[in-house]
């Protein structure tokens, strides 16, 4: 049995756990003011930073209209004498925002600067001046008629007396003419200064495409023309009477025939390289012939041309259609 006054196994273990607890709750709450504590000084850091951020943004803000005002001349920020006289006078009767109103007020206004510019002057465009047309050259004056004739062939009619001169008209066989002068170029050619009397067109042509019918004596001598062109070649007269245009050798064994037909009788065959003249060109069904002569006169007929190595020809001899 325990004595008086002692206490039992179970006591001792109920105090030790209410000094534990008691322990336990002074350091809660001593934890609890270090919390407080830190929390009260961020709160103070952050006021503190938050107050530095404002004061600089209202120092940019000064610093900015200030050097606004630098820029248009410093009236805001630094008034005239003038305007503080002013305002040192009417400092006693308005209150101060009024006075800072008026202290606006009375500045002068910027005067803007008044740039002047040169405005060209049109310069007036020229008057464009007519450029005078070439004046044609004139047709000889005629003369009184020295003869009268026929064209022999299709031949043409010509500007001037020249083989190289502009084509005034193509004239077919047999028409009417009235021969006026008559030139010789620098190669003995003749040329007729002549009128269709047909219509009444007037040009030059070679003597040799004319047959005359009524000339005059010692009418038509040929005076030497002023600037003939040698072009065409002297027209010599075949066998048959016929004028030589042109000359070609045959280029294989060729048939000269009765007429420019592929199956026209045969006049004679020769041999490649006979020499032939050729006084006509024909076409037959879109093909053309040549009606040629042997060199002796004494074969005439007609020959296809791409049996021909032609040698000379000349060009301005109308090819004329062939009727059966």
């Amino acid at each position: 049995m325990p004595k008086r006054g002692q206490q039992t196994g179970l006591e001792q273990p109920a105090k030790r756990t209410s000094t534990v607890r008691k322990k336990t709750k002074q350091s809660n709450e001593g934890l609890s003011k270090q919390i407080k504590t830190l929390i009260g000084v961020l709160i103070v850091l952050v006021l503190i930073l938050c107050a530095l951020l404002l004061a600089e943004r209202m120092l940019k803000q000064r610093l900015s209209v200030r050097g606004q005002a630098e820029n248009t001349g410093g009236a805001a920020l630094f008034p005239s004498p003038a305007a503080e006289s002013r305002a040192a006078e009417t400092e006693g009767a308005l209150p101060a925002g009024q006075m800072e109103a008026a202290a606006v007020i009375e500045q002068p206004e910027e005067t803007l600067p008044i740039i002047m510019t040169n405005t060209p002057t049109p310069t007036p465009s020229p008057t464009p001046t007519a450029t005078p047309e070439p004046t044609p050259t004139p047709s000889p004056s005629p003369v009184p008629d020295l003869a009268h004739g026929v064209t022999l062939k299709s031949a043409n009619l010509r500007t001037s007396a020249s083989g190289s001169a502009k084509v005034r008209k193509k004239v077919k066989k047999g028409e009417a003419l009235t021969v006026h002068d008559a030139v010789t170029d620098s190669q003995e050619h003749k040329w007729y200064y002549i009128t269709l009397d047909d219509t009444g067109t007037t040009g030059w042509m070679r003597d040799y495409l004319i047959e005359l019918t009524d000339a005059q004596p010692d009418a038509l001598g040929g005076a030497p023309a002023a600037s003939a062109e040698p072009q065409e070649t002297a027209a010599a007269v075949t066998a048959s009477g016929k004028a030589e245009i042109g000359r070609a050798r045959t280029n294989r064994p060729a048939n000269i025939r009765k007429k420019p037909i592929t199956n026209a009788g045969i006049v004679k065959q020769v041999s490649e390289g006979t020499q032939l003249i050729i006084v006509g060109r024909v076409s037959y069904q879109d093909i053309e012939w040549f009606e040629v002569e042997t060199t002796s006169g004494k074969v005439h007929g007609y020959v296809r041309r791409y049996t021909l190595n032609v040698q000379s020809l000349d060009e301005n001899a109308e090819v004329e259609p062939y009727r059966e």
